[in-house]
């Protein structure tokens, strides 16, 4: 067979003999080992990413800050996904408005972004405490649950309670981890958070933004955001 170069791809579920008769020139070198199974593999998709412009209707819809769920469904559907790799280190983030119970609530709690240290060390909750300091917080299932079912929360009123709320979840503990996993035909970085029963799907904008959906069990509604790489980590 003639030798040519040939981008590597993420490989996993193939047996080594349909593997040595493909038609393509992979070294062992260049393929990702994924857990203790060398020799079996699926393809997934490319390993490295390629410098991406955005589509022109997101930067409209992300400077808006607001559509709606059936557009901000085929936005996402039409992003990129990113890899593990591509997710590492802080983000700012954003709410991206659709009419959802909780829009607004995590700006009302001076919500900062998330941090991703390694595929198991992630910080899915970083807050603006009032001294400026970026802290860490563990999320509360109740106060899910709450954000779903009391908009009320999210009223001037109770926007100084809310800020003073982090303060006191702050943890230096990994509260998710990050994981390859498929959402609506594509697999791509997701975010698995230990102890609600939520994923944060991320697709690529650009090479500094992302778009988050968050799939909650206990929403049929799927709840958009925007994260926006930290430069000044």
């Amino acid at each position: 067979m003639q030798n040519t170069q040939k981008s590597p791809l993420l490989i996993l579920g193939m047996n080594r003999s349909d593997y040595d008769a493909m038609d393509q020139n992979f070294s062992d070198e260049n393929i990702p080992r994924i857990g203790n199974a060398p020799k079996k593999y699926t393809v997934l998709g490319p390993l490295h990413q390629t410098k991406m412009e955005p589509p022109e209707n997101a930067q409209s819809i992300l400077q808006a800050g607001k559509t709606t769920t059936e557009k901000a469904l085929q936005l996402f559907d039409s992003l990129a996904p990113v890899t593990l790799d591509f997710m590492q280190g802080r983000w700012q983030g954003s709410g991206l408005h659709t009419a959802h119970p909780m829009d607004g609530l995590l700006e009302a709690t001076n919500w900062y972004g998330k941090e991703f240290i390694d595929p198991e060390t992630v910080h899915p909750l970083l807050f603006l405490a009032p001294q400026g300091e970026i802290i860490k917080v563990a999320p509360q299932p109740m106060a899910m649950k709450w954000g779903l079912k009391l908009p009320g929360l999210k009223s001037e009123f109770m926007q100084p309670l809310l800020g003073l709320t982090p303060s006191l979840l702050k943890t230096e503990e990994s509260q998710a981890r990050l994981r390859m996993m498929d959402y609506r035909g594509k697999v791509s970085a997701t975010m698995i958070y230990d102890y609600l029963p939520i994923n944060d799907a991320f697709r690529q904008v650009d090479d500094d933004t992302v778009l988050g959906v968050m799939d909650y069990k206990e929403s049929p509604q799927p709840f958009f955001f925007v994260l926006r790489r930290d430069s000044g980590e």
